[in-house]
């Protein structure tokens, strides 16, 4: 608050970088088929991240004559999520390779000012995620599974966005607020490799529910 003129701002920025690796390589479980117990292990490769970033960033302006507030917050998170099964001979009864990401931006920006004649303020909110999501057999892994295989990969990643601003004068008022939001992803769940053979014979009466692939905004 000043006499006269009055200006300021706040900026919060915040950066989250993680990366979440799962994986059996080279491995031999249960290799013998035809040994008591083999194919009697439940294997689960499972990779996740729920990485979170809360902010708020706020203006408060007041003149005699004229006030300026600016608000404003700059948010990223950037992750790698993997799971995989990489070579090795896998004799098991159920094989679930799993990578999720659950990544959340939540922010608040806002801005107020008042002056005896004019007053402008003004919020912003950039957000920005960018999230690699990746299940995978791979590089000639052999795997035989009683009942099923599921190699899945999820992406839930979310931006939540509250701004605002107001400006109050006399003379006059002018208020603005901008808010960008970027979800940038790559989702991939895959058996690959030539060598790679996968068998699952679905045995016993023992469901895998699997999403559709759909994206949803």
């Amino acid at each position: 608050v000043a006499g006269s003129v009055a200006a300021g701002g706040s900026v919060a920025v915040s950066t989250i970088q993680t990366r979440a690796e799962a994986g059996i390589a080279n491995t031999t479980l249960n290799a013998g088929i035809g040994d008591p117990g083999a194919g009697t292990l439940q294997a689960h490769v499972a990779a996740s991240d729920d990485s979170t970033i809360r902010a708020a960033s706020g203006s408060l302006q007041g003149a005699g004559k004229a006030a300026f507030g600016l608000a404003s917050t700059v948010n990223r998170i950037d992750t790698l999520v993997s799971a995989s099964v990489s070579g090795g001979t896998l004799r098991v009864r159920d094989l679930v390779v799993d990578g999720y990401s659950k990544a959340l931006i939540q922010t608040l920006a806002a801005g107020l000012a008042a002056g005896g004649k004019a007053g402008v303020a003004g919020s912003v909110s950039v957000n920005l995620v960018g999230t690699e999501v990746d299940a995978r057999i791979t590089n000639g892994a052999d795997v035989f599974a009683r009942n099923n295989v599921g190699v899945l990969a999820e992406n839930r990643d979310t931006v939540q966005v509250i701004g605002g601003a107001l400006g109050f004068g006399v003379v006059g008022g002018m208020a603005g607020s901008v808010a960008v939001n970027l979800i940038d992803g790559v989702t991939t769940a895959a058996i690959d490799g030539a060598a790679t053979r996968v068998t699952a014979l679905a045995e016993q009466d023992a469901a895998l529910t699997v999403n559709s692939g759909r994206l949803a905004n």
